[in-house]
């Protein structure tokens, strides 16, 4: 049985090594696809040199046709923007259930319980989820970081004659992603017919970060007012600056309750893998006897609950 459950993982890694490198050598046309898609609704034909690859989206896109009618997965469209991924939400959530499902499959075929495959397919669901949420916090962070030198670029930008939408022009041709790949999409949304106030609103939605919303409602309120918007950015821009300052010393002051937390996080693990290697009756007692059961679920809840408070106390919320 142990031959097998080795093989059968190998073969699951082997397949996932594969799916990535050939995902990886299609990257510029599924990013170019994405763009198009942004606009219009013609399915688009992705192609690789894996033909598994090509069954592979085939069968997600189609799968993801019937979801894209479900009013809660639009929410998905702005989280796949936000994190920068190339797929449409409908995609997505038609990735999650296709990946939950053939976990379930495999660990029930592993283990020929219900249960833990239920389990198993839960856990897939939500940590693609969790990863897509990181994905999302890094890009923001990065566009965070970036921002001072964009608005101090901007502000030079407008006082050598540029016009805001120039100067946008210019981050997009002289700064790296994530800030100038979001400008891009301004670009191109004006370039569509868009307002720019419509096409900055869209934008702080997708960037979600309090420091650019003040950005956009500066901007805002400059074209209706009027001013001089190139000190106005030059204020900002020394204003997020002493803030990624400010959020940069707190992180390092709690750098570790964070430690803490992960290893909150870690221990519970590294225990079960010692106890199945050198006590394997006392781990049985967690699966087997319903009071162990019940502890299981108490730890694993109370775990969650320490985590939750400890990531509360050492993380500095936007204001």
């Amino acid at each position: 049985m142990t031959i097998l459950i080795a093989l059968s993982i190998g073969l699951l890694a082997a397949c996932l090594v594969i799916l990535i490198i050939s995902y990886a050598r299609s990257r510029e046309r599924i990013d170019l696809l994405y763009r198009l898609r942004l606009y219009y609704n013609d399915e688009p034909i992705v192609k690789s040199e894996l033909p598994v690859f090509v069954k592979l989206m085939d069968f997600v896109r189609r799968t993801a046709t019937p979801l894209g009618q479900f009013e809660p997965i639009e929410k998905y469209n702005i989280r796949m923007r936000q994190a920068g991924l190339p797929l449409l939400g409908s995609e997505f959530a038609a990735i999650i259930l296709i990946s939950a499902a053939a976990t379930g499959i495999f660990t029930f075929f592993l283990t020929l319980n219900t249960n833990y495959a239920m389990i198993a397919a839960i856990g897939i669901a939500v940590v693609e989820d969790v990863l897509v949420g990181l994905r999302i916090r890094r890009r923001r962070n990065a566009f965070v970081n970036q921002l001072g030198d964009c608005l101090a670029t901007v502000a030079d930008s407008m006082r050598a004659g540029f016009s805001f939408t120039q100067s946008m022009e210019v981050i997009v041709r002289d700064m790296e992603p994530p800030i100038s790949d979001e400008f891009a999409r301004v670009m191109r949304d004006l370039s569509a017919g868009v307002s720019l106030e419509r096409a900055l609103e869209d934008m702080d939605k997708r960037v979600n970060s309090t420091d650019f919303s003040l950005v956009v409602t500066a901007v805002l309120i400059q074209r209706q007012v009027g001013g001089n918007l190139a000190s106005i950015l030059d204020t900002i821009s020394m204003t997020v600056t002493e803030r990624i300052k400010m959020k940069r010393e707190v992180k390092s002051l709690t750098a570790q309750g964070r430690s803490t937390a992960k290893a909150v996080a870690v221990m519970p693990f590294l225990v079960m893998i010692g106890m199945y290697f050198f006590a394997p009756e006392n781990l049985t007692f967690f699966f087997e006897n319903d009071i162990g059961q019940i502890a299981g679920v108490v730890a694993v809840v109370s775990e969650i609950i320490g985590l939750y408070i400890i990531n509360r106390i050492t993380n500095l919320e936007d204001a």
